[in-house]
């Protein structure tokens, strides 16, 4: 085992007349992604060639997508999307398991 630092642990509690407590760190948060699909760009650039999805097959072996992988494969699929026309008004459904096609296609309609 080795120690993780999860930052300071101090609190704000208030209690609301109707009973609901709300909990709230006294710092502010740092920098962070606006959009989940720009950690996925920066770790294609940063270690393009690391697993980001993997998945059993039905023959035991691992399927594996890299970060470069994944967002080729979510830029083609999110310019599939708009070449359709998809969107709130035609929406995607994906019917489907979790799975790393599921993953990327989600991906791709966030892209």
């Amino acid at each position: 085992m080795r120690p993780v630092n999860i930052g300071p642990s101090d609190t704000i509690v208030r209690k609301a007349a109707d009973g609901t407590i709300y909990m709230e760190s006294p710092f502010p948060l740092g920098p962070y992604a606006v959009k989940i699909t720009e950690r996925l760009e920066h770790w294609a650039g940063v270690s393009p060639d690391r697993t980001y999805l993997a998945e059993r097959t039905a023959s035991g072996d691992w399927r594996r997508v890299s970060y470069r992988e994944a967002l080729t494969t979510v830029r083609s699929l999110a310019q599939a999307i708009l070449d359709r026309r998809l969107s709130p008004d035609r929406p995607i459904v994906i019917l489907s398991g979790n799975g790393i096609d599921h993953a990327l296609l989600a991906l791709a309609a966030m892209y």
